[in-house]
């Protein structure tokens, strides 16, 4: 069975095939990130907070997902790594903060429809 993560887009939700989750804290707040399938064919792995949906980085290293699960955690840290080294770890962890808010915002609007 294929394990799937909900992701949130302009356009409403779509789902991906999920390869695995890891955990970090960043600035003091705890993550949980999800390592999925692109929606698009040309794209390599996407990071995304598990809790929202919400894309933060790309996993830059080839990989095959089931055989190398442990290499593509490790990837997926560093591109995360890499994305607070160049914004910094408080910018980084405000938008995934704020992401966290919309997502609860998003969810009241849609359960009202």
């Amino acid at each position: 069975m294929t394990q799937t993560i909900n992701l949130a887009m302009a356009e409403g939700s779509r789902s991906a095939e999920l390869f695995a989750t890891f955990n970090a804290n960043i600035a003091g707040e705890d993550f949980t990130f999800g390592i999925h399938r692109s929606l698009s064919d040309s794209q390599g792995p996407k990071i995304s907070e598990f809790s929202t949906g919400m894309g933060i980085a790309m996993v830059q290293a080839p990989f095959e997902p089931k055989a190398q699960c442990g290499f593509l955690i490790q990837s997926a840290n560093d591109a995360l790594k890499a994305l607070i080294e160049a914004k910094g770890e408080q910018a980084v962890v405000n938008i995934l903060v704020g992401n966290r808010a919309a997502r609860a915002t998003l969810n009241q609007v849609m359960a009202s429809y």
